[in-house]
């Protein structure tokens, strides 16, 4: 499979890196992430793994760095896409936030809801946001699974949230594409092999919006 990403471009049997330009800075510079990229020689799922949308959660990137290893990719059937800091400002100043964004970016991907024409009496979307949702369509193109890594408490048991899989009524097949998907979930959670930490009641969830912001399955 022939796969690039801002400069990165996988090629078969080997790691390749390189950087995605995320968003311009306000004062002056740019946000770049990170890009990691193996493929093996033989084809395969895409799978795309992220980590550190929030600055201070480190684990994550060291669990990208210690799985992309050339005896992995000697074994490996299919691609790996890795951003190890989605918010590298926030890496930068130990922020959960960076520092030109009011709120917490994990909030901030497209939760498949159709979009509403822009009314220009209420706050448009930031810039993080567009970049995010920019990012998201690569995404959506490409991924056959995608796991967002984040962190808990020190000496914290290692786990993973298995979100609501929702959809509208009055959409026609929607409860079956749900339901695919759920599946699709439930053997990532279980493959994981650790423990499974099920989401909110669906009010509290719709509240926090928390729809799609941890690990998901986005094409069988």
């Amino acid at each position: 499979m022939t796969f690039s990403l801002g400069t990165a471009t996988a090629r078969p049997g080997e790691i390749t890196y390189g950087e995605y330009d995320l968003i311009e800075h306000p004062l002056s510079g740019q946000d770049r992430l990170p890009v990691i990229i193996a493929q093996g020689k033989t084809d395969g799922p895409t799978f795309w793994i992220t980590a550190g949308i929030h600055g201070p959660e480190h684990t994550g990137l060291q669990v990208i760095h210690q799985l992309i290893t050339p005896e992995m990719v000697r074994i490996l059937r299919g691609t790996i896409v890795a951003i190890p800091a989605l918010s590298p400002t926030g890496l930068q100043m130990a922020n959960r936030e960076p520092y030109y964004h009011d709120g917490d970016p994990n909030r901030l991907f497209p939760d498949g809801k159709p979009k509403k024409p822009l009314d220009p009496d209420k706050e448009p979307p930031s810039a993080l946001e567009e970049a995010y949702a920019a990012l998201f369509e690569h995404v959506r193109a490409t991924a056959h699974l995608f796991f967002d890594l984040h962190c808990a408490a020190i000496n914290s048991v290692s786990f993973v949230f298995r979100d609501r899989v929702l959809y509208r009524k009055d959409e026609e097949g929607a409860k079956e594409k749900a339901e695919a998907v759920d599946a699709k979930l439930a053997e990532m959670c279980a493959a994981y092999g650790h423990s499974i930490v099920n989401e909110f009641p669906v009010e509290k969830y719709l509240d926090q919006k928390a729809r799609g912001n941890r690990s998901w399955a986005s094409r069988s």
